[in-house]
């Protein structure tokens, strides 16, 4: 049995670092006083042991599970509050206006695919698969995971590239509050830096993790329709050998 297909190192990687900043969050809050430094000055088992904590099979797996039991708590921060609040760029893609929200339309009302390109993905697709989607339809958003599918299985370097941005935005996803969560409550602390220069840090890591979400699902959207109009075109060009 091939161990892809049992174990993905994408998800191990995505999982683990949210993970661990997960447990970094928890650390900090943790740990008594308010100066950490102090509190590793007055704990010298931490400096002796310090490998051994940071080594075996601790360190590889505890990270993993955490951030695979906290992940949900990222997707719906992600879909049930900022796409609610922001819009998705994933519809404004492929829909009309008229179904963002005020901040979607500011943000993503601009195509940035062709209207040319999309209508000819969308008719490429309606006879692929029998079926008649148009480019304002809702229905557009219930197949993107059979056009992410079909992607993959024909895809070729489209379905590696699809596969990437797909890992990308899970990613982004994953870290999206931990890793902003644990700079803010580092700035609670008395660090070698000044609180207001790590608290400007978290919030400027949630607005950055937050722009570089919505991009990359606009711009995996985007690789999905294009991908499927080079396939369905292919398709129906290339002769059955059988």
């Amino acid at each position: 049995m091939k161990i892809e297909g049992v174990f993905s190192l994408a998800d191990y990687f995505n999982y683990y670092f949210a993970g661990l900043w997960w447990l970094a969050c928890v650390a900090i809050v943790l740990i008594p006083g308010s100066n950490l430094g102090q509190f590793v000055s007055n704990n010298s088992w931490l400096n002796e042991n310090i490998v051994l904590l940071l080594v075996g099979a601790f360190l590889i797996i505890i990270p993993y599970f955490v951030g695979f039991i906290m992940s949900p708590i990222a997707e719906f921060f992600t879909q049930k509050i900022l796409i609610h609040w922001l819009g998705d760029p994933k519809k404004a893609v492929v829909y009309n206006d008229k179904n963002l929200n005020k901040f979607g339309l500011k943000l993503w009302n601009k195509q940035h695919i062709s209207e040319s390109v999309l209508e000819k993905a969308i008719k490429e697709i309606n006879k692929l698969f029998g079926i008649k989607l148009e480019k304002g339809s809702a229905k557009l958003d219930t197949w993107h995971e059979v056009f992410f599918a079909y992607v993959s299985e024909y895809g070729n370097s489209s379905s590696s590239r699809a596969h990437r941005l797909r890992e990308l935005v899970s990613l982004t996803e994953g870290v999206l509050i931990p890793l902003p969560l644990f700079l803010l409550l580092l700035a609670s602390r008395q660090t070698l830096l000044p609180d207001w220069i790590v608290t400007f840090s978290g919030v400027f890591a949630l607005i950055l993790l937050i722009v570089r979400y919505f991009v990359l699902r606009k711009y995996l959207t985007m690789h999905l329709y294009r991908a499927m109009l080079v396939l369905a075109s292919g398709k129906k060009k290339t002769p059955n050998p059988l």
